[in-house]
């Protein structure tokens, strides 16, 4: 695993390693980090902001009550 000033890079939401938990902690420590420019913050977030989004999508159920509300959620 790649790290950035402690920080993991590449960080996976999986069922016997890091949980959504995990990286939600994570996001909120690095946000307040005073020892890491705000470049590296900028990409590390981005990375996690990914795969929290990619997780979180992966649990929807595509329901039709679901689906018909996303264009509400979208606007």
């Amino acid at each position: 695993m790649k790290y950035c000033k402690a920080y993991p890079i590449d960080i996976r939401i999986t069922k016997e390693g890091v949980t959504l938990n995990d990286l939600e902690h994570t996001m909120l420590s690095l946000f307040w980090e005073k020892d890491l420019n705000e470049i590296d913050k900028d990409y590390l977030l981005d990375c996690y902001k990914t795969e929290r989004m990619q997780y979180l999508d992966a649990l929807f159920p595509w329901t039709e009550q679901n689906y018909r509300k996303l264009p509400k959620l979208a606007y």
